[in-house]
């Protein structure tokens, strides 16, 4: 639970480095990617309820992490980001059961999540996107 909790701090913070290296250290200590995996996901779930439901809610399920540790780290993600997280790492657990680079597509994941601030939302790609269609058709 520790080391899921310091993870998911590295990839909230940012910091890549030490996300990765937490990463490499969890993976050598021999956790499967699969349980790391369902393990990540299962503390998403529980940082997500404390943001929308409260930390009191009877939806949460964190086992050895305090409360108070668990509520500050939740205002540290954003629901909407917390829920992307969750399908994309839902989405490698998948892939990576039958791929032989499931290490190299966890870091690559891992990485996304830390930088995930530095992606252009969709709404607003799809929104320039439709700015430009508009420019093109009024010059034609």
């Amino acid at each position: 639970s520790q080391l899921v909790f310091d993870l998911v701090q590295f990839i909230g913070e940012g910091n890549v480095k030490e996300a990765l290296t937490l990463l490499n250290r969890i993976i050598f200590q021999g956790l499967s990617i699969d349980t790391l995996l369902a393990s990540t996901i299962d503390h998403l779930r529980n940082l997500l309820v404390v943001r929308t439901c409260g930390l009191q809610s009877e939806l949460v399920e964190a086992y050895g992490i305090s409360p108070q540790e668990l509520e500050q780290q939740a205002r540290r993600f954003d629901p909407v980001m917390l829920t992307q997280d969750i399908v994309i790492l839902e989405e490698l657990r998948r892939t990576a059961r039958q791929s032989q680079a499931a290490r190299a597509l966890l870091d690559a994941t891992v990485v996304r999540l830390a930088l995930a601030d530095q992606f252009t939302p969709i709404a607003q790609l799809m929104d320039q996107n439709v700015a430009t269609d508009a420019v093109a058709k009024k010059k034609a």
